[in-house]
């Protein structure tokens, strides 16, 4: 009787504990559509729109640009949440393609405040940035996995 309550005991045990780190740690799909600007001197732009786990976020994407000339865009990515915990996201050089005005770039998440703390994982972002009278606006869709 001892014996099978304590089999039970270490059985709940390891239930319990098999569910808290499989919630910590699995790699979950993250995909955001969001829509900004750029201010005309090209480093303070914002942007809203939403994005899994976050729900309805604001952007702020530290972009620079490496020589409009060579359009290459580089930088960081934080999406703020509606509680204000953010995920943050580091972008890879990427080539803007002068005609279409796209830039394709991998990001790769690299930490962020409240639960997403310690956050990792890489997607896909692409961006279309337009140009209206001096002002750029961009379009930014994200896909890739993220693990929180």
């Amino acid at each position: 009787m001892k014996s099978s309550i304590v089999r039970f005991a270490t059985v709940l045990l390891l239930l319990v504990l098999g569910v808290q780190i499989n919630a910590m740690g699995a790699e979950r799909a993250f995909k955001a559509q969001v829509t900004g600007t750029l201010e005309p001197d090209l480093y303070a732009p914002m942007g809203v729109g939403r994005a899994t786990h976050c729900g309805h976020v604001f952007l702020d994407a530290q972009i620079t640009f490496e020589g409009l000339k060579n359009y290459v865009v580089t930088g960081q990515l934080y999406f703020y949440a509606g509680n204000f915990d953010y995920v943050e996201a580091q972008l890879d050089r990427g080539q803007i393609d002068p005609e279409t005005g796209i830039a394709v770039v991998t990001v790769h998440f690299i930490g962020g405040s409240g639960r997403f703390q310690g956050a990792t994982g890489s997607a896909t972002a692409t961006f279309t940035f337009t140009n209206d009278d001096g002002i750029v606006f961009y379009d930014l869709a994200v896909d890739g996995l993220i693990d929180y």
